[in-house]
């Protein structure tokens, strides 16, 4: 859920586009570098995908770098706490 929230309120900010492929609706753009777009995110999880199905990393490590992954930029808070759920 608070994926949801993340997108509708950055969808300004970030230049989201919503358009179709193949039928099915997908989200496109972004005004900063693709490093510190949703885009960025999507490469990244697909190569470690990659990396996990050709077995260069184990399944420990994929799992590892989920839950540690940083993009680069993220919302600060002074509690550290989602600004969207509060969690």
């Amino acid at each position: 859920m608070e994926f949801f929230y993340a997108l509708l309120e950055n969808d300004e900010l970030m230049g989201y586009t919503i358009t179709e492929i193949d039928g099915r609706p997908v989200t496109t753009g972004g005004l900063y570098t693709v490093g510190l777009t949703f885009d960025g995110f999507l490469r990244d999880w697909k190569e470690m995908k990659q990396r996990l199905d050709a077995k260069e990393i184990t399944r420990k490590e994929y799992e590892d770098w989920k839950q540690t992954y940083n993009p680069g930029h993220c919302v600060n808070t002074p509690d550290g706490k989602s600004p969207w759920t509060g969690k």
